[in-house]
């Protein structure tokens, strides 16, 4: 995939990002400019959760070759040194193949190559039903716990005890209403590139409540708090 506007090319999409800023030290280290795209979306930095959106980095078309050669050398290096695909056993090759979005590209050739060399026989099928149950799974989103939308919901209606708790109160609904947006509307990258929403539909209709009660609240109190001159602003 190229950018023609700025004349970038896309070096590596990375689920790790621990891997993809392993990769960004060593185009650094050798002198190499690129674009680096952090995948991680405010709800995924707020509460914790694992990484859904690859990251990319992106480099100048003239330094693809050069890059991608680094990155591989150094890859493959790490992988040697901790991992041997001969070992691996017919059924966990075949696993590589239906998991391929989870492993770098340079070991999904080397376990195709094996796969090949073992005469191993492929049920495309099979892999076909496994993509589409992954794919399944990133349309249905994820379900929120109802410990944690409990816990929103009452951040929400903290905003109620503003003239209680003055600007602390203020904070805690104004946090509920973000999560409650974030839940709402979050979106990621899966796999094959198209847009699906992080959470269920149950979840997100929970957070558009939240959010719009939030929001209703605390603006209705903000409203009173500045007409009855219990702060001033």
């Amino acid at each position: 995939m190229i950018d023609e506007k700025n004349k970038l090319i896309l070096l590596e999409s990375y689920l790790d990002e621990k891997e993809a800023y392993k990769s960004r030290v060593l185009l650094e280290e050798n002198s190499i400019k690129h674009k680096y795209f952090c995948s991680r979306n405010n709800i995924e930095k707020a509460y914790l959760i694992s990484n859904s959106n690859p990251t990319e980095i992106w480099v100048n078309k003239e330094d693809f070759n050069l890059a991608y050669e680094i990155i591989r050398t150094d890859t493959s290096s790490n992988e040697n040194d901790n991992i041997n695909i001969k070992d691996f056993s017919d059924d966990e090759l075949i696993d590589i193949l239906k998991n391929a979005d989870e492993w770098h590209k340079s070991f999904v050739k080397e376990a195709k190559k094996n796969i090949t060399e073992r005469n191993i026989v492929i049920d495309n099928n099979e892999i076909d039903a496994h993509v589409k149950e992954k794919l399944l799974l990133l349309k249905n989103g994820k379900t929120a716990h109802p410990a944690t939308i409990f816990i929103f919901w009452m951040l929400t209606f903290f905003s109620i005890f503003y003239i209680l708790l003055g600007f602390i109160g203020f904070i805690f609904g104004f946090s509920g209403i973000i999560a409650g947006y974030l839940y709402w509307k979050t979106k990621i990258t899966g796999f094959d590139n198209n847009k699906y929403y992080l959470f269920s539909k149950k979840t997100r209709i929970q957070g558009k409540y939240i959010f719009f009660v939030g929001l209703v609240l605390l603006l209705t109190l903000l409203i009173i708090v500045y007409y009855t001159n219990y702060y001033s602003f």
